[in-house]
């Protein structure tokens, strides 16, 4: 999922920006990501701008992710994602 939205940064242009701002969608262990303030600093973002672009990739993230579980899916009903998803839920906090 997150190389179909590094592939969509990549088209739009995005790509040095995803770079610097991937590590706070989804941070990796033994990986310290950059502070919001340092994140925003190598972008020459406000801090505000940068929240900004985090929260529409989170979104877009949770769309994709939504995408990706239909895809998998015979029947993807609303109620089957759901599903899925409290089963993928449940599973990372196991």
């Amino acid at each position: 999922m997150l190389q179909r939205l590094a592939a969509e940064q990549a088209t739009a242009g995005k790509t040095v920006a995803f770079a610097v701002i991937c590590p706070l969608l989804a941070p990796v262990a033994d990986a310290a990501p950059l502070s919001y303030e340092e994140a925003a600093a190598a972008l020459c973002l406000t801090h505000e701008a940068l929240r900004g672009t985090l929260h529409r990739l989170r979104k877009r993230f949770a769309t994709v992710l939504r995408e990706t579980i239909a895809e998998t899916l015979t029947n993807p009903t609303e109620k089957a994602i759901v599903e899925e998803l409290a089963a993928l839920r449940a599973a990372w906090s196991a």
